[in-house]
């Protein structure tokens, strides 16, 4: 989870992020991005088996699903997605 101004931003690694309101502890908003799972799943089976991290055509994935807050925004990269999101950190609304 990542935390700015009073809010806790969760990935759930299932297609979306999550933000609570920590003051209130009340779901504030989600966002909800495209996954590809089925290359995500492929691409984890052969980290598996070869033991070489990431998989040659998983390369231009993100490996890190942290999500860095700046300036009032959350810039979200998550594994199942091969975009980069930007969201208003208050509303969850796409920048």
């Amino acid at each position: 989870p990542s935390y700015s101004d009073g809010v806790l931003l969760c990935p759930t690694a299932l297609g979306a992020v999550v933000a609570v309101d920590v003051n209130d502890r009340s779901l504030l908003w989600g966002f909800q991005y495209p996954r590809q799972t089925n290359r995500f799943n492929q691409g984890f089976m052969v980290w598996q088996l070869n033991g070489q991290g990431v998989a040659s055509n998983e390369s231009n994935r993100w490996q890190d699903a942290t999500i860095t807050l700046a300036d009032g925004r959350a810039y979200l990269a998550p594994p199942e997605s091969d975009k980069l999101f930007c969201v208003n950190l208050l509303d969850g609304k796409l920048l």
